[in-house]
């Protein structure tokens, strides 16, 4: 979802243990259609959602999720999904 300069974005907790070890938490990470990027956008995020504030209208944030668990981080990050900063949902500045 994305309003003004905010985008929030959400996932669903696989509910598995991997490697028979509860999820601890997660990392987002972030890249832009500007710099192209990657960099950790929050991290410690213990819920099923984080919400980016300051986003630039008109530019497309890329995100993707990795899960950790208390022996390591997951091998592989989550499907990645591109959001249009806009003022309103749906709407192009």
């Amino acid at each position: 979802m994305t309003y003004d300069e905010t985008i929030k974005i959400t996932w669903v907790d696989p509910d598995v243990n991997y490697g028979g070890t509860p999820l601890i938490d997660y990392t987002v990470e972030e890249k832009d259609d500007v710099t192209f990027t990657w960099a950790d956008a929050a991290t410690g995020v213990t819920d099923t959602f984080a919400l980016f504030t300051g986003k630039r209208l008109g530019v497309t944030y890329t995100y993707r999720i990795r899960s950790r668990n208390a022996y390591d981080w997951s091998l592989g990050y989550s499907n990645e999904v591109s959001i249009l900063a806009a003022r309103k949902p749906y709407q192009i500045a």
